[in-house]
């Protein structure tokens, strides 16, 4: 190695004006990764809560009309839950497995979903897993239920509001 050589290397060695974009670029990558991967996750938790709204949607129905057969009512299901998913192809290989009783019905939805900038760093989809269930009583089953109304009687409502009795008489009334 030269005398020219070894001057060039001692610059680049002493030299200390590069190493802020040295930095910035070592560090884009990892915060390009979690910035990604926040919007994949902020998209799949709003995914989750869409199958899991469409599940129960789905299971009420099918709880709810005990008059029709176990296969109307797994298809009335899975109608409900279809109608509840957007279509805009969001998601994947989605299941619904529905499990119906006399008194109501259960089931659980499997789906997954793209990735955006998460497909970057090798992770192509996320799973969702949803699961739901309801029981129906029929009207003759209701157990009588007392209702109890507080009002409050203080000057500050009573300033403010109609006259106590006038308050009495809309409440018996609506009953």
């Amino acid at each position: 190695m030269g005398f020219g050589m070894l001057n060039l290397l001692q610059f680049f060695v002493g030299n200390r004006s590069g190493n802020v974009a040295i930095q910035f670029g070592l560090l884009l990558i990892p915060v390009v990764g979690v910035i990604g991967g926040s919007v994949d996750f902020s998209r799949h938790l709003s995914a989750q809560t869409e199958v899991q709204f469409a599940l129960d949607n789905a299971v009420l129905a099918a709880a709810r009309h005990i008059e029709l057969s176990d296969a109307e009512r797994k298809t009335l299901a899975s109608d409900v839950f279809d109608a509840g998913l957007s279509s805009n192809g969001r998601f994947d290989n989605v299941t619904l497995t529905m499990t119906i009783s006399e008194g109501g019905a259960a089931a659980t939805a499997d789906a997954s979903m793209k990735t955006t900038l998460m497909h970057v760093a090798g992770i192509s989809s996320l799973s969702i897993k949803a699961e739901s269930e309801a029981l129906f009583t029929p009207a003759t089953e209701i157990v009588p239920t007392e209702f109890v109304f507080v009002m409050d009687a203080t000057n500050s409502v009573r300033s403010i509001s109609k006259s106590w009795d006038d308050m009495v008489d809309t409440l018996n009334t609506s009953f």
